[in-house]
């Protein structure tokens, strides 16, 4: 967990110093500690110890280059954000907050409050010829600024419901791909035609899976059958649904040409329970004739467990 005794002798030390990502040395621990200093000098990040300056900078990167996960917990005193590489190991921790929605505000290190520069998109549902009239839908999309020469950083979210997804750069594969499954639902509920659906499958150890347990230390793929010419490039988006809190998280991605899709997903970290893998495919340019321009997918549903394990300091 997090460091209290670091983050107090960093946020003594930081006087007027600049927002940004610094790495706080412990002469007494002989120990590296890469933190965010948010307005005010207070600390919004603070990463678990490291044995060198290197291993903690490098760390630091993922951060500048938005490879983590950021999910909000609840903890004794409040709320805070727990930090995970892209494969589910913990790498730092927020401090905890009276709100939520503070907490929430720092699970994007490296955005200011005044950095948001805020854009408003909608997209039409447009139907052919109806009797009913077609659903309005309205999607945000929020930019933010990040260090001198870090690539810009963007969230979308889905007004209706306020689910929302964070991506890196002006990345508009990731941006179609979350307007076309909230398009896809409401042209299920209006009877439209909807994207070709497929046969979605898991594989554990290079082979299908046989059971529907399976472990969050254990590597796993999604395999998607779809009939994708050769040569024709695709995109593919693997998402994960929780049935306890009907919480969905995109947890693999892979962009390729022709078939088979195969894509390597990451489950450490989730917390064990009923689970459901759904998928979405569009491929890139012109689908060849008499082909969908994309294929959607949903997986039967199967149980998460966490194996047991020691648990490691940082000191």
């Amino acid at each position: 967990m997090l460091q209290e005794n670091i983050l107090r002798q960093i946020e003594e030390a930081s006087g007027d110093n600049l927002t940004g990502f610094s790495v706080f040395h412990d002469t007494e621990q002989d120990k590296y500690y890469g933190y965010y200093l948010g307005e005010h000098s207070k600390v919004e990040l603070l990463t678990k110890a490291y044995a060198t300056e290197r291993n903690c900078n490098n760390a630091l990167e993922r951060f500048r280059n938005g490879q983590f996960l950021a999910d909000v917990k609840e903890g004794a005193g409040g709320y805070y954000v727990e930090f995970k590489s892209e494969s589910g190991k913990v790498m730092a921790w927020s401090p905890e907050f009276a709100k939520r929605t503070r907490a929430e505000n720092v699970a994007r290190p490296g955005v200011g409050e005044k950095q948001v520069e805020e854009a408003k998109i909608e997209a039409e549902a447009a139907e052919p010829t109806s009797e009913s009239t077609p659903p309005r839908h309205s999607f945000r999309l929020d930019f933010y600024r990040g260090e001198h020469k870090a690539p810009v950083r963007g969230r979308i979210e889905y007004s209706l419901t306020q689910e929302s997804a964070a991506f890196q750069g002006l990345d508009m594969d990731f941006v179609r791909s979350f307007v076309a499954r909230y398009l896809k639902k409401s042209e299920e509920q209006e009877g439209a035609t909807r994207p070709e659906t497929g046969r979605i499958s898991i594989w554990e150890n290079g082979k299908p899976a046989e059971g529907d347990v399976f472990s969050t230390e254990r590597s796993l793929e999604v395999s998607l059958d779809v009939d994708i010419p050769d040569g024709v490039a695709y995109n593919a988006f693997i998402y994960i649904k929780s049935l306890s809190d009907n919480r969905e998280s995109l947890i693999g991605r892979k962009q390729g040409a022709g078939a088979p899709v195969r894509v390597p997903v990451f489950t450490a970290g989730l917390p064990q329970g009923l689970y459901r893998f759904t998928a979405t495919v569009h491929l890139e340019g012109n689908a060849p004739e008499k082909k969908p321009e994309g294929y959607s997918f949903s997986s039967s549903l199967f149980h998460l467990y966490a194996e047991t394990e020691e648990e490691v300091g940082l000191a």
